[in-house]
């Protein structure tokens, strides 16, 4: 895609280097084997220290670097589809708003900044969702961690954490270099080296990453090659383009003492994924979609305002019934039922993350040992997350001025959230195995994080080749509302607007009328104010945690043992709200004239009205000005909040390879604030729950059969939901609110067999029914008898779903005992693998591996889901008599599965943003190990 040559050079100029260097191992060779008959010990470290996978008392899937490559892994997607329990969506974004979800505890406002499932590389702890899907370059196991590690973890490992662990430099020389080839332009290069550094003392490491993908689904859209300076996705959709490095230095200051360094880059390039817009009244409200794409809960008298005056029109209120693939397949559409047309300038996920690590092992004797972690991270992201238009060819008309002369055809594009972070963290902690049959930890926690986040929307001219204009839609009937929509003949735009990047795309409207160093122009005006700045809905955060923890295991007898662990952390947080959803700072007022027209003048901070009510008319610079004045409240805002997270287990051995735990945890999801007009919704506080769980784990047949288990119930407090703010723009985000408690219990199991000494079967099962409690209220469904019009349908609140006159959802917004939005009851997991060693040494093992992830509802309403999915993926790997070269063939989604995979529901504008499973692809690697 971009550059591929020269690091293909690159890559093959280096392999050449070492390939003369001294004789050399395969890197992480020296690691044992399972003897032939058994099935593969796998050691992971969730209890913060080195343990086998079947002495862990928690429920824990691990994946080793060379299991990953085996099965083509290419990102948290992979992991979550082959671990029962874990579900993981990255939606249109493609992962700045990824959702991860351990046994039903799901995010319920995908835009926080603080998941339910805490992720660490090498320790230290990555918050923002788009530090998290960064690739598995230069991995050596992962481990998925479930049920809450708040104790042990700390910040926010509310539902699990997920833990990567990235390869330390070993004594022994050694390195490899591989190329993968691929279906749709993939292509990846990889090289690493690791091996002492003059003395065997101090020990090194590097790895380099690169890999590139034109995607695996086709846009329709007639300019999709357009590639205009700057984010975009051109070609096919969901594609990629990442880059990453590491470097890792080991010294050992003593035969006691080593200390290491480290240093991790990446940096991701994500193209929209295949998605599409079904749209109902909110965005007719403001004017962004005039057809009626719901076909449910109907409503009448709704008012749309224009620069004409206001209009009243009919319309559906809500989607019920599984989402479709193809937006065509549920409302008329003029590019046909099974296309997708995205706009190219619309971009999934940048992103850059810098992680520097440097900890302190040191040995005092044989029972103590002292551990020291420092981490820094600095991360930066944008994405524009969605399609950019349900017909983004044609667009939506948008009135300039009077009449028809002064209509354009535009596309909107939201970039939300886009973000900064810095953060650093210190972790002490002392290790001392007092008896034989006692054991404990101490420790202690310290972090700074700045964190800032803001909101951009973007209104472009339609890019097209023109040929869709002055066409209609397909006279198609529609739900209650069967229409049809006329865009008549004016121009939808052209070729040229496709390679101007989103950042200058007003110019032929707006930025040649506005002086290049003016803060504001007017982004958006129909009936609704709207203003572009450089960061609109602009905040920051600050946050200062310390926490303390111990833990103590005690042997009571030879087979039973007992755990306690506790965590007490102190959270200092604050807030700057720099700029409302508008884009305008605290106590301060922009004039200009309606109705599409540059910003008069410099903010001024005299005459501001009430926050409730900010648009003024008949003021400002003339007789037709408009003024309107920031919705902030409170500038910023300061809190503290205290968790202690305690977790008990007992475990008790029933025989040499079988034993059976019982274990009882807290978890918290820290509080924080939103940047909201209403002072009520400023700050919402934590989310609790109490885990508690009985696990069995065991190794059958001469450990030729293992299987794990587990039951659990989990019950949670004052969840944390996404609901929409008093005042509403187009740069609007929905806010985080406590909105009730829920219930999740669960079962899963995990079982892996070696039949014979070449065939392998595994199995794994996750059964979970999540339910919110009575008592839960979704706002957006709660009916409203009165509102500013004096009428009885809440025509003014475009994210209200009117469910009081249907039997589909109550008025009262309750949604006691329905199933949790973005969860799967049901999700299953299976592999066969067959290995055959030939006589002259070579050994060859194809694998095959099917998933099946249920249903998921969009909201709580549970009126639209997105469907069942079953995925099967194929692999074939060949490794040489000397484990020098080794070859891998795959191909995912070898079926081509080809539903609706998930969706973000948008409250402000009853919208429905759905992406697709992804589609088929194939390719191949070859490695040679040093």
């Amino acid at each position: 895609m971009r550059s591929l040559s020269f690091r293909i050079l690159a890559a093959s100029s280096l392999a050449a280097v070492l390939s003369q260097s001294a004789p050399v191992l395969a890197q992480q060779s020296a690691k044992p084997k399972a003897p032939k008959h058994e099935v593969e010990e796998i050691i992971v470290s969730a209890r913060k220290r080195d343990e086998s996978i079947q002495d862990v008392p928690l429920s824990v899937t691990p994946f080793t670097m060379e299991q990953m490559e085996q099965r083509a892994f290419n990102g948290v997607e992979d992991l979550a589809a082959a671990t029962p329990g874990f579900t993981y969506e990255g939606f249109s974004t493609s992962g700045t708003n990824g959702n991860a979800v351990i046994r039903g505890l799901a995010q319920q406002f995908t835009t926080s900044r603080i998941q339910n499932v805490a992720f660490f590389i090498d320790g230290v702890y990555m918050q923002r969702q788009s530090m998290l899907n960064m690739g598995l370059i230069d991995m050596q196991r992962v481990e998925i961690v479930k049920g809450p590690q708040n104790a042990l973890y700390g910040r926010n490992a509310f539902a699990g954490a997920v833990n990567y662990v990235t390869t330390r430099p070993t004594v022994e020389p050694g390195g490899n270099v591989s190329l993968t080839l691929g279906s749709d332009e993939r292509a990846d290069v990889r090289f690493g080296y690791t091996g002492p550094l003059g003395t065997d003392r101090l020990l090194g490491k590097f790895s380099y990453g690169y890999t590139t993908y034109d995607g695996h689904h086709d846009n329709d859209h007639s300019q999709k090659d357009a590639d205009p300076s700057g984010p975009s996705s051109p070609g096919r959709l969901g594609g990629w383009e990442d880059t990453s490095y590491a470097t890792q230095l080991t010294f050992d200051v003593s035969d006691s003492i080593a200390t290491h360094l480290g240093f991790y880059h990446v940096e991701i390039i994500r193209d929209t994924q295949p998605a599409y817009q079904l749209s109902g009244i909110g965005a007719r409200k403001f004017g962004l979609w005039e057809q009626d794409d719901l076909n449910c809960l109907f409503t009448t008298g709704n008012t749309q305002t224009t620069n004409s005056g206001p209009s009243s029109f009919d319309a559906n209120s809500a989607y019920c019934g599984e989402l479709p693939a193809y937006a065509g397949e549920a409302a008329p559409r003029s590019y046909g039922d099974d296309k997708l047309v995205v706009d190219p300038r619309g971009w999934g996920a940048e992103a850059e993350t810098d992680l520097a690590t440097f900890a302190i092992d040191w040995d005092i004797n044989e029972n103590m040992q002292i551990h020291y972690l420092f981490g820094w991270t600095d991360h930066s992201s944008t994405s524009t997350g969605g399609p950019g238009g349900e017909d983004p060819e044609i667009g939506q008309s948008l009135e300039l001025g009077t009449g028809d002369s002064h209509i354009v055809y535009t596309n909107s594009f939201s970039s939300r959230p886009n973000s900064i972070l810095e953060a650093t963290s210190h972790e002490f902690r002392f290790d001392w195995h007092m008896t034989d049959r006692l054991r404990g930890s101490f420790g202690a926690y310290y972090s700074e994080v700045e964190d800032e986040q803001w909101t951009l929307v973007y209104v472009s001219p339609v890019c097209s080749s023109g040929q869709f204009t002055g066409q209609d839609y397909p006279d198609k009937p529609h739900g209650q509302n069967a229409n049809t929509q006329n865009f008549g003949t004016t121009p939808t735009g052209n070729a040229a607007n496709c390679d101007i990047p989103l950042g200058e795309a007003l110019s032929p409207v707006v930025s040649q009328r506005t002086p290049q160093d003016r803060t504001f122009y007017v982004a958006y005006d129909l009936g609704f104010r709207q203003h572009g700045k450089v960061h609109s809905e602009d905040t920051a955060y600050a946050d200062d945690v310390t926490a303390f923890f111990f833990s103590f295991s005690y042997d009571v007898t030879d087979n039973i043992s007992a755990t306690i662990e506790a965590r007490y952390t102190e959270e200092n947080k604050t807030i700057q709200r720099r700029s409302d959803s508008f884009g305008i700072p605290f106590n301060e007022r922009i004039v200009y004239d309606p109705l599409f027209d540059p910003v008069s003048g410099i903010p001024t901070q005299d005459d501001c009205p009430d926050p409730e009510n900010p648009f003024e008319t008949g003021s400002g610079g003339s007789t037709n000005g408009t003024s309107l004045c920031s919705t902030i409240v409170s500038p910023s805002d300061a809190a503290t909040f205290h968790y202690f997270t305690p977790r008990m287990i007992v475990e008790w051995s029933l025989a040499e390879h079988s034993m059976v735990y019982f274990s009882a945890a807290k978890g918290v999801k820290a509080g924080g604030f939103n940047n909201a007009v209403d002072p009520n919704q400023q700050t919402f506080d934590e989310a609790e729950n109490w885990t508690y769980e009985i696990g069995t784990k065991n190794q059958f047949l001469d450990r030729r059969l293992t299987v794990n288990a587990a039951l659990y119930y989990i019950d949670w407090t004052g969840l944390q939901g996404g609901i929409p703010p008093a005042i509403a723009g187009l740069s609007t985000s929905d806010i985080t609110e406590n909105i009730g408690d829920t219930t999740s219990v669960g079962l899963e199991a995990e079982t892996t067999y070696r039949m014979t000494d070449n065939w392998t079967v595994n199995l794994g099962l996750s059964l979970n029914d999540p339910k919110y409690r009575d008592g839960v209220i979704y706002s957006p469904s709660q009916r409203r008898d009165s509102d500013d019009d004096g009428d009885v349908d809440g025509d003014d609140d475009p994210a209200r779903i009117n469910c009081w006159d249907s039997p589909l959802c109550n008025g009262d917004g309750e949604v006691g005992g329905n199933q949790l939005a973005r969860t799967s009851k049901v999700q299953a997991n299976g592999g066969i693998a067959y290995r055959h060693n030939f006589e002259n040494g070579w050994l060859i093992s194809p694998r095959i591996d099917i998933t099946y992830q249920s249903r998921q509802y969009l909201t709580p309403v549970n009126l639209a889901w997105v469907p069942s999915r079953t995925i099967v993926n194929a692999s074939m790997n060949i490794l040489d008599p000397n484990d020098k070269w080794e070859f891998n063939i795959w191909g995912k989604n070898i079926l081509n599965e080809d539903k609706a995979a998930n969706a973000f529901y948008i409250g402000v504008f009853n919208q429905y943003l759905a992406a697709k499973v992804t589609g088929p692809s194939f390719g191949a690697q070859v490695k040679y190990n040093l």
